[in-house]
Parts: C-alpha cells; structure tokens; sequence
C-alpha cells in the first residue's frame, strides 16, 4: 500500500503519539506508519522506547536485538503514550496540567484506527453540531439541536474554544436528568485536541478528554 510522505514542516515537526504505551508487549516490534514514513518500535526490558525508520531503506525485522544501522527517531513517554517525531520537534510533549493529579482516574479510552484524514477527525472531535444525531438521547437530541454562540481565544498560541454550552439528555453515566453541559475546547497540536466537559461529579473541575490522531 503506497503511502504519501508529508513535506510540511509545520506538520513534520511535531510530536506524534503512535501508541498507548500499556497496550506494547516488552521487547515486541511493533509496524506503523507516521506521515506516510514507514515506523517501527519497541518497549526494552526497562521500558525505555526505541522508534526508528524502517522502509525499503532500513531494518524491519520482529527482533530488536538485530536492529543496527537505521535512523533513530526521538521519543517521549508522555500522558500515557509512545510519541516520535520525524522532525525537529519542540523539546517536549505539550502539557496536561490535570494528568498529573494524583486523585484523577487516567486511561486510553481506545486505540482505533479509521480512514479519515487528521484534520477530518479533529473537525469531528470539535464540533458539537452532530451530538443530536451521532450521540442521540445521550449527548443530545432532537429537538436541541442550536448550538450556542461561544467564544475563540489565543492562549500561549493554542487555540481556545470556551463558553460552550450544549443540551444533553444524559451527559454522563451518573447524570440523572438533561442539563446544560459546559465545554472548552483547546487545539494545542495540528493534530491532537482537549475537550474538559462539566462532571455532574465534581463540579469545581472538569473531566479530560483528549484525542491524539
């Protein structure tokens, strides 16, 4: 299957979260793909990641003892996750202050993979629009489908979506009846997006939500 290569340099220079680190056998290859660049990695017995190249030009074998020769990429274990990038990428991952919280249950919610562009499923993911129809009688329903005017902000050179608000019949599994739910949006990565939604059980914070394509 032919892969096109990204030539951006905004795109190439990021970070990239290419698996949930829980979900990485020890000492297993794993293939992907990043930006139509042929990946592989692996997990030592220290749990110290290695990422590197390996198209035509390098190594794809399953053993990672017998990796030589290849173009190693940089790495991070950030909230969760593996990432690499196969640029110059900023020193490290972008923050989640609330991920460090001591008392906040944090997990990979799921891995899954669909064939839809990055941009398209980051669009998707912002877009309160579709919650009546694609999330009927939980996260919305006919006839509250308006969504409110909200308000755009600039903070620190991500992009800030606040003072949403949407109705939901059912805003999470504790709730007991439809209430106004309270959003922010942030976009700190081209590819990655943070959704913090009231908690019918903690109202002084916010649940977390994050997407990483």
């Amino acid at each position: 299957m032919a892969h096109d290569v990204c030539t951006d340099p905004v795109i190439l220079n990021q970070w990239y979260a290419i698996a949930a680190i829980p979900e990485i056998t020890v000492e297993r290859v794993y293939h992907t793909h990043l930006l139509g660049i042929a990946l592989s990695f692996a997990l030592d017995g220290e749990q110290a990641p290695s990422v590197w190249r390996s198209d035509d030009r390098y190594h794809r074998g399953d053993d990672v003892a017998t990796v030589a020769g290849v173009e190693w990429l940089p790495t991070r274990s950030a909230h969760g996750y593996l990432w690499t990038s196969v640029g110059d990428p900023p020193p490290e991952v972008f923050a989640i202050p609330e991920a460090g919280e001591p008392d906040r249950r944090t997990l990979n919610a799921a891995t899954i993979g669909i064939a839809v562009s990055a941009p398209r499923a980051l669009e998707n993911f912002l877009d309160m629009a579709h919650f009546p129809y694609v999330h009927a009688h939980l996260l919305g329903e006919e006839p509250h489908t308006e969504v409110p005017d909200y308000d755009i902000e600039i903070r620190d050179g991500e992009i800030w979506a606040v003072n949403c608000r949407f109705y939901q019949p059912q805003a999470a599994a504790a709730s007991t009846e439809g209430v106004m739910a309270e959003y922010l949006y942030r976009v700190p990565h081209p590819y990655c997006a943070m959704l913090y939604k009231s908690s019918p059980g903690d109202l002084e914070r916010f649940d977390v939500i994050g997407i990483f394509v």
